[in-house]
């Protein structure tokens, strides 16, 4: 790898540079980074120097960056934004700047050798990679297989090791006097105690705290907390971006002066600018951070230096290092381990693909999806390794390894930070009687004010149902009308989708949000659809008839003798069993198979509607259907899988079991 190095003066910016002639004189085919602190201008330089020498595709992580972006350089007619929701027609300028999942989409009408690619916050191939896998696999398929004239990366921070490509070009860009610093890492003995010192903080008149909580019921507590002491809180995060307060703050770079407290996910760390010179201090709660993260997070206050603190809990500190070169040789390994075994049961005629092989690993306590699904030339899918997934794991083991001990993660925020000053210091135990009365307050009014939401989403759906239509086509109607960023609208997609996909009823998957159990019952689809271990117990189950009594013993039967009915015609099973098994089921030295009770409770309690009663220390189960949690399942994929295992299909038919007699009536 060849580096240039170029240093900034004074009041210097990229722009102020030579780095177009220097790009153009480095020649075509080559994967050149630019590596520049937060604040020099490296969107400026792509747009402004770089766009008018050559045809330029600038990819961005978000689309709220690109709506910084609008705003300066909307009516210039060599650019061209795309991103979700915004219609500029077919892609053909000279200058086009795009979110990453929209790359596919361009190079649908576009030459790519003609064209520079720019890719900007490329750490974020990496970082965004557990949630963001087809996006990124289009940039960095892109990438690899050298689709562009030439490709151009842009980070503030990068960790080199962590990306599946090698660098050829690496220019450094230096400021002539780094910013100095300070953070303060408060380590709590317990979460309450935590919760209390975030909810007592208070800015002074005419500041501004800037708090960062990547969990939005977390961020939504706090939000509520601050309210009731009577402080303006901001929200910000994905389900909130298209409000008018946060388009307001992306057009102006500025937080409103009435905001006392800005409570943010990890959304602002991505080339969002905020010019406020009011902010007392930043906050970053819980969240074990990647010190790249922390840099960006803090980079995007432009026009002062806030004072950091980091509120951690001590446990957190006891991470044991994990050797990041040897976990990807094991991981790509184990992929191509799968993929063998997906094509000796494709062999053997038993239907199999990479989510049902992906679970097996998530059975055995492996929190990674190795495998994707690709369409061949024929339209035949097929899985394959996934290398998003194997990027996401190991920037989450990078990340584990900052916070080994409190040496290891200053050493790792000193190697991020040209000067930085870290203070460790214990906080005491304890919670106050006021606070635990204060809990219950904010949890009655969160609580209350997601009632109210879904009330008011319910009575709309309503009122937009056509005359003659059941309520299903309203839902649809108002997720369509409602953007999926806000509010109203994330409430209707997941709706509409729960209903359309999970549940049969419209008023049960109402029911599911109100409440807050959609998570769980897409988990349940999730394991009825994919879980080999699961599906032949819910054909067992669908044969008992309804009203059936279950003492303990009798259930763990019932598992067992479903699962030695479908080793018998499916030998191979057996095998799947041994190895994705875990402690929930083994395959004994003699042959036998053994399932634990825990297991089968939590199987009845999860994947059915059941009354559970204790009598004597004995527990009593009395089935009454496959449901998750009571609500009535929509079995038809289920149903496919079953068909391909040659077990009977199970019954859809019944009536729903209701939890929502309000909203009956209504």
């Amino acid at each position: 790898m060849q580096t240039h190095l170029y240093r900034l003066a004074t009041g210097q910016f990229l722009s102020d540079l030579d780095l177009t002639d220097t790009l153009t004189r480095i020649g075509t085919g080559r994967i050149v980074h630019l590596a520049a602190d937060t604040g020099v201008g490296k969107s400026t330089f792509v747009v402004e120097q770089l766009a008018r020498r050559h045809r330029v595709i600038f990819v961005v992580p978000q689309r709220m960056q690109i709506q910084q972006l609008m705003a300066r350089y909307g009516q210039d007619p060599r650019i061209q934004f795309i991103f979700g929701g915004h219609d500029s027609g077919t892609p053909h300028r000279s200058c086009i700047v795009c979110t990453y999942d929209q790359l596919a989409h361009v190079a649908e009408h576009v030459e790519l050798s003609r064209y520079w690619l720019v890719v900007d916050e490329v750490h974020k191939l990496y970082q965004a990679a557990s949630y963001r896998g087809p996006a990124i696999t289009n940039v960095l398929e892109c990438i690899l297989e050298q689709r562009c004239q030439q490709v151009l990366t842009l980070s503030a921070t990068l960790t080199p090791a962590l990306l599946p490509f090698r660098v050829d070009h690496w220019i450094d860009v230096v400021r002539p006097h780094p910013v100095p610093r300070q953070l303060e890492v408060r380590l709590y003995p317990s979460g309450p105690r935590m919760q209390e010192a975030i909810l007592s903080l208070r800015p002074s008149a005419g500041r501004c705290l800037v708090i960062r909580v990547n969990d939005k019921a977390q961020q939504a507590h706090f939000k509520k907390g601050f309210e009731m002491v009577g402080l303006d809180c901001l929200a910000i995060n994905r389900d909130r971006q298209a409000d008018e307060e946060i388009q307001q703050l992306l057009t102006s770079e500025r937080i409103d002066a009435r905001h006392d407290v800005v409570l943010t996910t990890s959304l602002t760390d991505e080339a969002i600018n905020i010019t406020n010179q009011n902010i007392e201090a930043v906050h970053i709660f819980r969240d074990r951070i990647h010190a790249e993260e922390l840099r960006q997070f803090v980079g995007r206050f432009r026009q002062q230096n806030p004072p950091m603190v980091y509120h951690l809990s001590e446990q957190a500190l006891a991470a044991t290092e994990i050797d990041l070169t040897q976990r990807r040789r094991h991981l790509e390994s184990l992929g191509q381990a799968l993929l063998g075994v997906y094509r000796h049961l494709d062999g053997l005629g038993i239907p199999a693909d990479a989510n049902r092989l992906n679970t097996v690993l998530e059975n055995l306590g492996a929190p990674i999806k190795l495998l994707t699904t690709h369409v061949t030339d024929e339209g035949w899918p097929e899985p394959v390794l996934d290398p998003t997934a194997i990027l996401a794991d190991l920037y989450r083991c990078d990340t584990h390894n900052h916070y080994a001990s409190a040496q290891t993660l200053e050493a790792r925020l000193k190697q991020q930070f040209d000067s930085i000053e870290v203070r460790f210091c214990k906080e005491s135990d304890g919670v106050s009687p006021q606070f635990k009365a204060q809990q219950d307050r904010i949890r009655d009014a969160v609580l209350f004010d997601h009632t109210q939401l879904m009330q008011s989403c319910w009575d709309e759906a309503v009122a937009a149902c056509p005359e003659d239509e059941t309520l299903d086509v309203g839902v649809a109607c108002c997720a369509e009308r409602h953007p999926e960023s806000t509010l109203r609208g994330k409430v209707f997609s997941d709706w509409d989708m729960l209903n359309r996909v999970v549940l049969i009823d419209p008023g049960d998957s109402f029911d599911a949000l109100l409440q807050q159990q959609g998570h769980a019952v897409w988990r349940f689809w999730k394991a009825a659809n994919e879980d080999l271990l699961i599906q032949p117990l819910l054909a067992r189950l669908h044969a008992l008839p309804c009203g059936t009594v279950l003492n303990g013993d009798q259930a763990v039967q019932l598992f067992l003798e479903s699962y030695r009915d479908t080793c018998r015609e499916h030998p191979p099973f057996k095998e799947i069993l041994r190895r994705a098994g875990g402690n929930r089921i083994t395959v004994k030295a003699n042959n036998h198979l053994a399932v634990s009770r825990r297991f089968v409770f939590r199987v009845l309690r999860h994947f059915s509607h059941c009354l559970e009663r204790r009598s004597n220390g004995v527990y009593y189960f009395e089935f009454r259907g496959i449901q998750p949690f009571g609500y009535r399942y929509r079995l038809g994929g289920l149903n496919r899988t079953l068909k391909t295992l040659g077990l009977p299909s199970i019954n859809t038919s019944g009536e729903s079991r209701a939890i929502r007699s309000r909203h009956s009536e209504s």
